[in-house]
């Protein structure tokens, strides 16, 4: 988790957006891991798709990545709020 050195409005900002974004970062690789396309066979790939834990698992981490990628941009929009000169 990022950390910042200081604590002025700013940086809690820019480390709650890094922090949302590490959370979509982690969700999508979730999904990455329980349907790995890349090297599977076409076997293989079907064994996944038709496993509905495997598919629920995968909708649940894409529904956190959703939820954590909107609090990043909302994160991101008050950065650029606080670059704003007044």
């Amino acid at each position: 988790m990022y950390r910042p050195n200081s604590t002025s409005a700013s940086q809690i900002f820019f480390t709650d957006a890094c922090n949302h974004y590490e959370t979509v970062a982690n969700s999508v690789n979730i999904v990455s891991e329980l349907f790995p396309f890349i090297g599977a066979s076409e076997q293989e790939q079907a064994a996944h798709l038709a496993d509905e834990a495997r598919r629920q698992e995968a909708i649940a981490a894409l529904q956190k990545a959703h939820h954590a990628e909107q609090l990043g941009l909302e994160t991101l929009e008050k950065i650029a709020n606080e670059l704003q000169p007044e």
